[in-house]
């Protein structure tokens, strides 16, 4: 995914203990500016659970995240229906449509891969698309690029494809899934494509690992106790598509959402575990602004806004070693992302994800509440 993973100060620092609590990537900007990145996502409708929803409006509202492709998960299927006969293309045009903007996208791999090796040379034309569209991303870009991944089948294909484009042109790489410990992750985002997961792990790119569990707080879940806080600050047509996304209604989804009478929206706890990501590739940090209120910021946006003094170590990264079991002729596990973790290792090869304040949950969910409350 990026260049090749180097040990810098950065990693001097960690491995001393100490975590980068939201910190920023290394080369993150002071002043404003875009950061080239690519989304790859099981963004669907009807959704399974519309958490990818949430974190799409996040996405979106992260302006200093430049969107230049968005890839859908080809693994989800459901009868009569796939990311080829709607999918999670409806939820996409209609955030590109309350946003102004017009990212290209495509469908990703429906298979898992077959070995750590596979470059999927005789898939299916169709499914090739997310592969084909990241490769020209990279192509394209003047600039290394970041990317969050959901499944990393595609991005994995990517690496064997193109292991120079991807050691010149990937920034960073931000994957979610698994547990944040030594043995099986036995999660849904792994077992869509285990293999995959495994692989991402030796491709040497600046990997930052998000576990969806963990143990001592090595993951990215927080809990939101009624989602309707997070309405209460949307604009019209961003409610319209949560709307949608929960009433499932058989209505034209452009339409929907530029309809102007305000939605009725469920009451219920809801799980989240994308956003902080997210904030951390664009280059943001959490700051208190008052009591109960904290937002994800620029250190540029802090100091505008006086509070430059007030950051938050909500969560941080800290260095690991992972990598995944010999496998040979006598011992020869089966693929069910089977990792051994070593935490703050003298060769580390990704960060991991590690919660840092008691009040995690509150500070993440009042951040997402204000970042929906963005332009």
């Amino acid at each position: 995914m990026t260049t090749t993973f180097r040990i810098s100060m950065m990693w001097v620092a960690l491995a001393a203990g100490t975590a980068f609590a939201g910190a920023l990537p290394a080369t993150a900007p002071d002043e404003m500016r875009t950061i080239p990145f690519i989304y790859c996502s099981d963004l669907f409708h009807p959704a399974m659970d519309p958490d990818d929803h949430f974190d799409l409006a996040a996405v979106f509202r992260l302006k200093e995240l430049d969107i230049k492709a968005v890839v859908l998960d080809g693994h989800i299927t459901r009868p009569g229906q796939d990311q080829l006969t709607g999918g999670g293309k409806a939820p996409l045009e209609q955030m590109m449509d309350i946003c102004g903007r017009n990212v290209p996208f495509a469908i990703g791999l429906k298979r898992k891969l077959l070995d750590p090796n596979d470059k999927a040379l005789d898939e299916d034309p169709r499914f090739l698309a997310g592969v084909n569209l990241i490769i020209k991303t990279l192509r394209e870009s003047s600039v290394p690029v970041t990317l969050k991944l959901s499944t990393g089948t595609d991005f994995a294909v990517v690496c064997n494809r193109e292991p120079e484009l991807v050691r010149q042109k990937v920034k960073a790489v931000y994957l979610n899934g698994g547990h944040g410990r030594s043995g099986p992750s036995n999660e849904y985002n792994v077992q869509l494509d285990p293999v995959a997961f495994e692989r991402i792990f030796s491709t040497g790119v600046n990997l930052y690992w998000n576990p969806v569990f963990g143990d001592i707080g090595y993951n990215n879940f927080f809990g939101i106790k009624d989602q309707h806080v997070l309405f209460e600050t949307c604009s019209l047509p961003l409610k319209r598509f949560f709307a949608y996304a929960f009433s499932k209604p058989e209505a034209d989804p452009i339409a929907f959402v530029r309809e102007r009478t305000e939605p009725e929206l469920p009451h219920m706890k809801r799980q989240m575990w994308s956003p902080p990501v997210l904030a951390h590739a664009a280059g943001r940090r959490v700051y208190e602004r008052g009591e109960g209120d904290w937002l994800w910021l620029t250190l540029a946006a802090a100091r505008r806004m006086g509070l430059e003094g007030r950051e938050c170590r909500a969560y941080g990264y800290v260095p690991v070693r992972v990598v995944p079991p010999e496998r040979g002729m006598v011992r020869n596990p089966p693929r069910n992302g089977l990792l051994n973790v070593s935490f703050y290792p003298d060769r580390p090869n990704a960060q991991i994800f590690r919660q840092d304040h008691p009040d995690y949950a509150k500070i993440m969910t009042s951040c997402l509440r204000n970042l929906y409350s963005e332009d």
